[in-house]
């Protein structure tokens, strides 16, 4: 098995087992903020003071978009 097929299966298997998702409003002062993954809808954890842009995509679905695995470059403004 390649490694992009390893990748498109892992990605699939996220997309079909989305997470719960979490109000941020809802949290207490300092909890950590929840982002989401725009192609896979995984959890990105930040703390609640970060001062960087939100990243559109977790680390296992940027490294697809690095490798070329999909197509998501229309999705999102790089």
């Amino acid at each position: 098995m390649t490694e992009r097929e390893k990748a498109l299966i892992a990605l699939r298997k996220r997309q079909e087992n989305p997470p719960k998702k979490i109000d941020n409003g809802s949290l207490y002062a300092g909890s950590p903020m929840y982002f989401y993954c725009k192609l896979c809808q995984a959890e990105i954890v930040l703390p609640e003071d970060f001062t960087c842009a939100v990243p559109q995509l977790c680390n296992d679905c940027n490294f697809i978009k690095d490798k070329g695995f999909v197509k998501v470059k229309e999705w999102f403004d790089d």
